[in-house]
């Protein structure tokens, strides 16, 4: 599972998050990032949301998101994707991740919740290359 971390260093911040730590400040040098994309008209989701919103906490120091959280009507639905999202080091591209949630989601709105995704990725991209331009100027 290329893009994945393997590494325990992780396992503190991770499980500071799984145990739904009500205090984000307690884990330092994180930030989140959010997407949304239009949903296909024609399906429930769409009846009663028309965007799905995905927001990712990313650990900066090894780019690995650390928590994640979709729009979706069901606990389960948005448990599952999670499961899907989270570990992965955003350092080996968006790619590898879009392939991921290809492979294991088959609903409808697949690609909405892959696009959303890919808009967080590109906004974490963005806060990378202004925090370089910042350093370097």
């Amino acid at each position: 599972m290329s893009g994945f971390i393997n590494d325990n260093t992780m396992n503190h911040n991770i499980n500071l998050f799984e145990k739904n730590v009500v205090h984000y400040s307690e884990i330092t040098g994180t930030a989140m990032f959010t997407g949304n994309a239009k949903l296909p008209s024609g399906n429930a989701l769409y009846e009663m949301l028309k965007v799905i919103s995905c927001v990712i906490i990313v650990d900066l120091k090894t780019s690995t998101i650390i928590d994640a959280s979709f729009t979706t009507l069901s606990p389960t639905a948005n448990n599952y994707i999670r499961s899907l999202v989270i570990g992965y080091v955003l350092n080996g591209g968006f790619q590898p991740l879009a392939n991921r949630l290809d492979r294991h989601l088959h609903l409808t709105s697949k690609k909405s919740f892959i696009k959303s995704l890919e808009i967080a990725y590109q906004r974490y991209q963005d806060y990378l290359t202004d925090s370089k331009m910042k350093i370097g100027s």
